[in-house]
This record gives C-alpha cells, sequence and structure tokens, in this order.
C-alpha cells in the first residue's frame, strides 16, 4: 500500500485518515469513537506559545508571498497583472 506519511485527524466529523506521498493509492479513513479523538489530536494542538507565534508570523508570511508575487508579475506577467499584485500588496498592510 505504500509508506503512510502522515495522518489526517477532523475533530468535527470523528474521521481519521492516512496519507501518503508517494503513492496516490495509498489512503485509508476510519471513524473515531467521540471519547478517543481528543488523545488523538493531543500532540498536534498547537498551545498558546505556538499560537501566539503563528499570530504574529503569519500576517509577515503573506505580505513576503505578496511580494514575491508582484515580483513575479514584474518580471513574467502582464501591466494588468503586475497591477493587480501591486493592489494585493497594498491592500495587505506591513505587520
Amino acid at each position: 500500500m505504500g509508506r503512510v506519511d502522515g495522518w489526517l485527524a477532523q475533530q468535527r466529523t470523528r474521521v481519521v485518515g492516512r496519507t501518503c506521498a508517494r503513492r496516490r493509492r495509498c489512503g485509508g479513513l476510519g471513524l473515531v469513537p467521540p471519547e478517543l479523538l481528543p488523545g488523538l489530536l493531543d500532540g498536534y494542538r498547537a498551545d498558546a506559545e505556538e499560537r501566539a507565534i503563528f499570530a504574529e508570523l503569519v500576517p509577515f508570511y503573506t505580505v513576503l508571498r505578496r511580494v514575491s508575487y508582484a515580483e513575479w508579475m514584474r518580471q513574467h506577467g502582464t501591466e494588468a497583472e503586475l497591477t493587480d499584485a501591486l493592489d494585493r500588496l497594498a491592500a495587505t498592510g506591513i505587520p
């Protein structure tokens, strides 16, 4: 079936699935009893410190991506695409 690269878990639907990077055929889903789900997700939840770091990094990452996109459009895109990219960057604001 392939090497399992990760597990997917979604709390609302109580569904667990496994993913494989190299073979698309690898996969599986199963329902998890509700009482087991908190233990399954426990190691994957961000703690308060991680959430604070993400709150700072995500806006910066968004700006960085939009700068990169604008630069790509400057070199490879049309004038309209560049204008759109610069408008998106301007609307983002610098954190």
